[in-house]
């Protein structure tokens, strides 16, 4: 009995291309989860109801539910999470804000100040790290409307209830003295781990565990390099497989669906071969 070769010839390039594509699809995770968004910094900013920039007056900066207008100063803060006056050549977490939509050569014109942008602020603004020397540097930039410290009280999320903790870190080459303070600051550390920032070429430290105390939240808050305190949320391994055993069964599932494909095309072929003859 004949068998219809164009058929065949179909179903195996269909079984071809599903192995492939599950293969491509395997490998997604490490080739598209970390795209270099570098040249791209200016174009991720809010828009109003109309699909464009917000307005270019918008003195606005919104940061941990902390909202308030520039023209009329800072928001009132605790006491014992106000950011200290820093001394000279002293490295610190600050806010940036420009005053009109941000465009690349002003992102330009900060970092040739040496200055490291680690973060997006809504709105019109960056958080950055920075001495109090090139603070005033960017003070006197033409675009520059305000520039003021980025409060530890921006960094601990509302929600926080507990002294078990999840703590980040994120900057560009954060010195390993920052790194030990905040060790220094827990009773223990169930996890401790390294990724790489994306769109501002950031590393990121995560440091999971109990802190002793609430003063010691505070103490890890005034680090310049802590990005956010949070409690750890329900149901999260302590242990920082998460990530890991999704990805290891998002492989294993993977590799199961192309065996079988692969088996199925097998089977065929022989069928038709034995049906051929």
């Amino acid at each position: 009995m004949k068998i219809n070769s164009g058929k065949h010839r179909i179903l195996e390039s269909a079984a071809i291309g599903l192995v492939v594509l599950l293969l491509l699809s395997s490998l997604s995770g490490s080739i598209l989860a970390k795209p270099d968004l570098t040249d791209e910094l200016v174009n991720d900013f809010p828009t109003n109801p109309m699909g464009t920039r917000q307005y270019a007056n918008n003195n606005t900066i919104s940061v941990n539910g902390y909202v308030f207008n520039i023209s009329e100063g800072e928001p009132t803060l605790p006491i014992n999470l106000i950011a200290p006056a820093l001394e000279n050549g002293t490295i610190g977490a600050y806010i940036i804000h420009f005053d009109a939509p941000i465009y690349q050569e002003e992102v330009d014109a900060v970092r040739n100040l040496g200055i490291s942008i680690v973060g997006y602020v809504p709105y019109y603004a960056y958080r950055v790290h920075m001495t109090p020397e090139q603070s005033k540097q960017a003070e006197n930039l033409s675009f520059v409307d305000w520039v003021g410290l980025y409060h530890p009280a921006y960094k601990i999320s509302p929600d926080l209830e507990s002294l078990e903790v999840s703590v980040t870190l994120i900057g560009q080459n954060i010195p390993e003295s920052a790194l030990e303070q905040v060790r220094s600051e827990f009773e223990s550390i169930e996890v401790e781990f390294t990724s790489n920032g994306s769109a501002f070429n950031t590393s990121r430290y995560t440091f999971e565990g109990t802190l002793p105390s609430s003063t010691a939240i505070n103490e890890t808050a005034a680090n310049p390099y802590v990005h956010y305190i949070t409690f750890i949320p329900e149901g999260h391994s302590m242990n920082g497989d998460d990530d890991d055993n999704e990805y290891n069964q998002y492989l294993l599932i993977s590799f199961i669906a192309i065996v079988l494909v692969v088996s199925l095309a097998i089977l065929y072929r022989k069928k038709q071969e034995r049906m051929n003859k």
